[in-house]
């Protein structure tokens, strides 16, 4: 039976915990006090409105530094170029493909990213899918999810958000000119000790 409200158990302290962006933000801040260089890498599951999460966590960290993790995407052409074959006609579900997160990631927009933050000395923010791969040493590392169920409602309301939006529109057809609980962003924010 489908679990439409999955949860994993990650400490037996509830106070370990942390449930929603104010309160994660929080925890967050707590933590980037004691250190006077911090990067935190908030990876997005694909559909999270990175939006609202950046939001919120700008409001209770102010970094000195923000990045989108999602700017080091290759280029619509060349992922239209790897994707094409394996979308299928299916919406929401395609083919299995080689592929890992890094092969949709530019290594010179990576590397770029890498030499912005390595100049900062105070708190930086990477937010997005792949912030993990932008800053894949960094200090703090939270996961914003989504269930699968949340997903499909919102690509088939066309509000997917974040890289989705960007991939979903490689759906066109060629030559088309038109390019635990959950948060009120769909995304399940906790974070542990």
């Amino acid at each position: 039976m489908y679990d439409r409200f999955p949860a994993q158990r990650v400490s037996a302290n509830d106070h370990d915990c942390n449930e929603g962006w104010a309160d994660v933000g929080a925890a967050i801040s707590a933590r980037t006090r004691s250190a006077q260089r911090c990067v935190i890498a908030v990876e997005c599951y694909p559909g999270v409105h990175t939006r609202e999460v950046r939001d919120a966590l700008e409001t209770a960290i102010a970094p000195a530094l923000v990045v989108d993790a999602e700017d080091a995407l290759q280029t619509p052409e060349r992922l239209e170029v790897l994707l094409r074959p394996y979308l299928g006609g299916d919406p929401v579900f395609g083919f299995m493909c080689p592929w890992s997160l890094q092969d949709f990631f530019s290594h010179q927009q990576l590397d770029e990213l890498h030499r912005r933050i390595g100049q900062v000395d105070r708190v930086v923010l990477v937010i997005g899918t792949g912030a993990s791969l932008v800053a894949p040493d960094a200090d703090i590392l939270v996961y914003a999810d989504l269930t699968r169920w949340e997903i499909q409602q919102r690509q088939r309301a066309h509000r997917a958000g974040s890289a989705t939006s960007e991939l979903k529109t490689l759906r066109r057809p060629l030559g088309s000119s038109t390019s635990a609980r959950t948060s009120s962003t769909g995304a399940q924010p906790t974070a542990s000790d």
